[in-house]
């Protein structure tokens, strides 16, 4: 009996590793495909290409003198002709900053002339004698903080004559996760601290060169790294879900984060003042305020953790964020208006086909423009800014 289990038992001991083996091979082929899914949905890490360089106070800036088939920086970063020398001393200078909605969209995005910088200077340029010029400040993911600390540094060099700082109550803007509490820079490479915490010194620049390389290449590992957070110091869900509805109404310790941002914009207001310069906010809402089905939407899925109160209206982010800059001294013009007519028709006014829910296209940058110059005009800003700059002309 002993022998015939064993001789009927032998024929299925060479199917387990077979088994095994079909296994792996699903594991290795789903892998391989949910590499390739998250590639296509979630595409390159923003700041894992050519146009950025690493920066030691804003962990990441625009490289100087970039080319690609969509887009050009000049020898500052910024998304426009360099500085001619010969320019005239008196000529008006705007300068904006932002994150990637005043940089504007990447690929398949708008191209240089059609940015809405280029635009308002069309529009502006006319009404001043002296010329205009509007300069393309923005960087791709940039926090409030990032955007004034970055400010600090251009208006040393552009000698602007106004600051307009593109600020929405979302948590992508007033939640900064650019601190280095959150990443290092190894040899030039910035990487997050639990890499550099759990890896021996003497191999550290090796995983560093690892971290970036997948980080550029592998959608699953990056996919990782915004599950586990650590790419945004581990406040990945705290800046989705979080928006700005007033002091009285911040929970989970969100002041820390709001109060940082505006000490920035205090900090660039006190500097750009200094410089005998102007200072403008231009505030738009987050793409799920600008109609009331998102809005609602939004509010349902995030009400229980760091999101709006139930019942909080759709204008609330917005009036509060103009109320707290009024309350430090900085003028503010609110985009919501425009926001709501063009909301409905994504394909004309959005890029990429509609596709892109935060950045504009060429004819959607054109209404940006003819806005914001609605404001100048009723502002009176533009003959205040000449007044003032023939008074003192640039050296």
């Amino acid at each position: 009996m002993v022998e015939s289990d064993s001789a009927s038992a032998s024929p299925a001991e060479p199917r387990m590793p077979r088994v095994v083996c079909v296994l792996v091979l699903g594991m290795v082929l789903g892998l391989i495909g949910l590499e390739m899914a998250l590639e296509v949905v979630g595409g390159p890490d923003e700041q894992g290409d050519a146009l950025h360089v690493h920066d030691e106070r804003t962990l990441w800036r625009n490289a100087s003198n970039f080319r690609d088939e969509w887009l050009s920086t000049d020898s500052y970063g910024m998304r426009n002709p360099g500085l001619p020398r010969d320019a005239d001393k008196r000529e008006l200078r705007i300068l904006t900053l932002g994150d990637s909605r005043v940089f504007g969209a990447r690929d398949f995005g708008p191209k240089d002339e059609e940015t809405w910088q280029a635009y308002l200077q069309a529009q502006l340029g006319p009404r001043a004698k002296e010329g205009v010029r509007v300069l393309n400040g923005g960087v791709g993911g940039f926090s409030t903080v990032q955007a004034c600390q970055h400010g600090l540094r251009l208006i040393e060099v552009v000698e602007p004559d106004l600051v307009m700082l593109l600020i929405t109550p979302g948590g992508r803007c007033l939640v900064d996760a650019s601190s280095t509490y959150a990443n290092e820079l190894v040899d030039g490479q910035l990487v997050p601290r639990d890499i550099v915490r759990s890896v021996p010194r003497a191999c550290l620049k090796d995983a560093a060169t690892a971290h970036v390389w997948l980080s550029k290449h592998s959608g699953l590992y990056a996919h990782y790294r915004r599950v586990v957070g650590e790419l945004d110091g581990g406040i990945g869900e705290f800046r989705g879900g979080f928006v700005y509805t007033g002091d009285a109404e911040l929970r989970n310790d969100a002041s820390y984060f709001v109060d940082r941002a505006f000490r920035a914009i205090e900090e660039l207001n006190r500097a750009v003042a200094h410089k005998r310069s102007r200072f403008v906010a231009v505030v738009l809402h987050d793409h799920p305020g600008t109609n009331d089905v998102a809005w609602a939407r939004f509010v349902d899925t995030h009400v229980n953790g760091r999101g709006p109160k139930a019942g909080t209206s759709r204008q609330q982010p917005i009036e509060a964020l103009r109320a707290r800059l009024q309350r430090i001294g900085v003028t503010s013009w609110s985009m919501l208006g425009l926001q709501e007519r063009i909301s409905g028709d994504r394909l004309k006014y959005f890029a990429d086909d509609g596709t892109d829910w935060e950045h504009l296209s060429p004819i959607g940058n054109q209404l940006f423009a003819i806005e914001l110059a609605q404001q100048f005009e009723k502002s009176g800003l533009l003959p205040a800014m000449s007044k003032a700059r023939a008074k003192a002309p640039r050296r």
